[in-house]
């Protein structure tokens, strides 16, 4: 799908500005969108501890990733429901080798 056509939320996290990326206990990030809900989407972090989670949520950076304003959202995370959840479980499989 062309850029110009991905929902404004997808637009906003692919030119996102990274501040999370360089903070102590931070893995990565996904954004889900649902196949059967449209306009439903799901972000998952994760993190290696919950206090780095939230020595993140406290930060200077965290605060600016969020009054960024962004075509056709206004501040991020400014609109929806906020639930937090803790992994209980994490199953991953390995990667195939390459030929």
């Amino acid at each position: 799908m062309p850029i110009s056509e991905m929902p404004a939320l997808e637009q906003a996290f692919r030119g996102r500005a990274h501040l999370v990326d360089r903070h102590v206990g931070y893995r990565g990030l996904e954004l889900l969108r649902s196949i059967r809900d449209d306009g439903r989407y799901v972000l998952l972090t994760r993190w290696r501890s919950q206090e780095d989670f939230r020595a993140y949520m406290k930060s200077g950076d965290h605060q600016r990733a969020h009054e960024r304003a962004h075509a056709g959202l206004g501040p991020v995370g400014g609109g929806g429901k906020l639930e937090q959840l803790y992994s209980v479980i994490l199953e991953r499989a390995d990667e195939p080798a390459e030929p």
